[in-house]
This record gives structure tokens, C-alpha cells and sequence, in this order.
């Protein structure tokens, strides 16, 4: 499938990825990473499409979400830039406009790896205001006008793990900082560049990379001034104003586009939900986090269903529901003690 793919294009690609059963041997690859996205309340979504769960309200009514491309589908190990290989695909256009909110889109490969970089990049310009790269590990930072009153940044990531090339490699990583700019009605956008000094042991700031300690830039941003600013009271207004340097970001887990839309709900906003969602599925194996369904009763020992990691988080999220977390805290822990004791729950 991936030589068809490689060898064809953007046609061949959807039709492997229509088909129920290509597209699950072609998933099959990213098992193990999927239970540890899930961990990290990251789902991977599995029929190709791109994920988004997150949002963040910069200010009231004007806010970004985070947009996940899966660039890494068709990846064998040996691909290169020279001679694209991989794809997007279609059926990860399909970003919305909102009236508010402006996009932030991450993916693992700079365009110039993929057969339809040209689709790609006319399609994230127009819906997108930032986009977030790595695999070279050059880090660089393009801004560019994509039409009057909208802008377009491409940022490539470093990285603290060295590549395959025996060269000699720098350490770097980046802190990004978005803000909302209320007199030009724009995106602030930060960047903290990090390198690693091999003198010093430690790292510090990067004058050099991108062109300043903590280069700043304003986006212009089409879908803000398309959205309505959620008015306050003058007390609220003051409030706000005061404490306007050390107000938190309103962040919002919400819920991802699935086949079956009636089985998905937003994330149970329960102390200490993510710490055991983590554990549950980064610390378990797929037989104790079944043994554990079984046994709070949310899934029939007898049950024929095929169980998969949508499912297996479904029913974690119902278990939560029901009040069970101090139950599920005592089943993981129980499996953690007993391998830890070489021995089984």
C-alpha cells in the first residue's frame, strides 16, 4: 500500500484511506503511538483526518486552536526531500473558519517533503496563521503576507536530540508566547529561541538563530476582526485590566470530530483525571486496562465487541462519570505494585 501510494499520489491515497480495512492495516503502524498520545489527552485520529482538542482564549472573544497534521502516515524510514514521497491528502482539508478564533497548525514535516507541498501551502495560508514544523531541526522563521489584513508565519522547530547525521548538532528548542494585541486586533506571537551551551552545560538564550533573543511578531489576523469582543462591565473591565499581566489563558479540552459523533463528550473536568488518564494508558497494558473495565463493571466479561482505543477511552471517560476515580486510582496502582513486584494482578 505505502509503494502504491508513493508511487501514485493524492488519488491513490484516499482511496486506501475510504477503505475501512486498508486504512486500519495502514494505522496498525501507530498502535503504540496512539495508547501514548491518548495518555496526553492527544488523540490520534484515526480515519486520516487532522486533530484538534485544544483552545485557548487569549482575551473574551478572541482565542486560537491547535491544529494537528499527521505527516508520518506514509513514513518507511528512508525518504527524503529530493524526491518527495509523502503526502497531506485532502481529507486533512478541512480546517473551519471561525468567527474569533485563528489557527495554530503543527506538523512534523516542512512542506518541501510532501508531493502536494503546493496544495498544502495554499490551503494552510488561507486558513491558518501560524504553522509549526520540525524533522530538520534548522530552526528559522518565515513571516509573509498572505493577503491584505492576513499574515502567515512558518516557524521550523529545533530539537534537543541529535539527528542521524554524524555532523556536529546543536541543541535547541523554542517557547512560544501568544497574546492577543487589542489596538491592532492582532496575534502577538513571542518567541523565547533556547540553544544549549556545551561550555556552560546548560541552555540559554539564542541571539543568533532567529534573529534576536525574544523576536516578537504581529499577525494580522482576518478571523478576529470577523469576531465579536465579548463586552464586560466597567467593574469587570477594571478587574481585568488590573490583573491583566497575570491573568491565566482560558484553556479548553474539547471534544474532537469522530465517526460516531452521539459516544463522544467533552473531557470529564475531574481532580486528578488527567494524571490517571495518563497512567492508564501509558503505564498499562492493553490485558490489565481490560481487566480493569471488567472489573468496575464497564464492559461484560462475556462482551464479543472489538475493543479499541476510542472505545477504551470512552469507557474510562464513563467510569469517571460515575464517580469511580478513586476505584480507578487503586486498580492502576494495584497493576504498577505487582509489576514492579514481577508478578501479576
Amino acid at each position: 500500500m505505502l509503494d502504491a501510494i508513493r508511487n501514485g499520489g493524492a488519488e491513490e491515497y484516499e482511496k486506501i484511506l475510504s477503505s475501512d480495512l486498508d486504512r486500519q492495516a495502514l494505522f496498525a503502524r501507530f498502535s503504540a503511538y496512539g495508547e501514548f498520545c491518548e495518555g496526553y489527552d492527544c488523540l490520534l485520529d484515526t480515519e486520516g483526518r487532522y486533530a484538534a482538542n485544544m483552545v485557548v482564549e487569549l482575551a473574551p472573544g478572541r482565542s486560537i486552536r491547535f491544529i494537528r497534521l499527521n505527516s508520518a502516515l506514509l513514513c518507511h524510514g528512508n525518504e527524503n526531500d529530493e524526491v518527495p514521497e509523502l503526502l497531506v491528502g485532502a481529507r486533512q482539508f478541512t480546517i473551519p473558519r471561525e468567527n474569533g478564533e485563528e489557527v495554530v497548525a503543527l506538523i512534523h514535516h516542512p512542506l518541501n517533503w510532501f508531493k502536494d507541498k503546493a496544495q498544502v501551502l495554499q490551503y494552510l495560508r488561507s486558513r491558518a496563521r501560524l504553522l509549526v514544523s520540525g524533522h530538520e531541526h534548522n530552526p528559522k522563521v518565515v513571516v509573509e503576507q498572505f493577503e491584505e489584513g492576513a499574515d502567515f508565519m512558518m516557524l521550523a522547530a529545533g530539537a534537543t536530540v541529535p539527528s542521524k547525521s554524524e555532523a556536529i548538532y546543536v541543541f535547541t528548542y523554542n517557547i512560544i508566547e501568544f497574546d492577543w494585541d487589542p489596538d491592532r486586533d492582532a496575534l502577538k506571537v513571542t518567541i523565547h529561541p533556547r540553544v544549549w551551551n556545551p561550555q556552560k552545560t546548560q541552555f540559554e538564550n539564542d541571539p543568533v538563530r532567529l534573529g534576536g533573543v525574544e523576536p516578537w511578531y504581529l499577525l494580522e489576523c482576518p478571523n478576529f476582526r470577523s469576531g465579536v469582543i465579548k463586552k464586560m462591565d466597567n467593574a469587570t473591565a477594571n478587574q481585568a485590566a488590573a490583573e491583566d499581566v497575570a491573568r491565566e489563558p482560558v484553556i479548553e479540552m474539547v471534544a474532537q470530530a469522530e465517526p460516531i459523533q452521539e459516544d463522544l463528550q467533552v473531557t470529564p473536568q475531574n481532580p486528578g483525571y488527567r494524571l490517571e488518564l495518563l497512567r492508564f494508558f501509558r503505564d498499562l497494558t492493553e490485558g490489565e486496562r481490560l481487566r480493569i473495565l471488567i472489573s468496575l463493571d464497564a464492559i461484560s466479561p462475556d462482551s464479543d465487541d472489538r475493543m479499541t482505543q476510542a472505545l477504551e477511552r470512552r469507557l474510562f471517560d464513563w467510569l469517571i462519570r460515575q464517580g469511580k476515580i478513586d476505584n480507578v486510582r487503586r486498580l492502576i496502582d494495584e497493576c504498577i505494585f505487582s509489576k514492579k513486584q514481577g508478578g501479576e494482578v
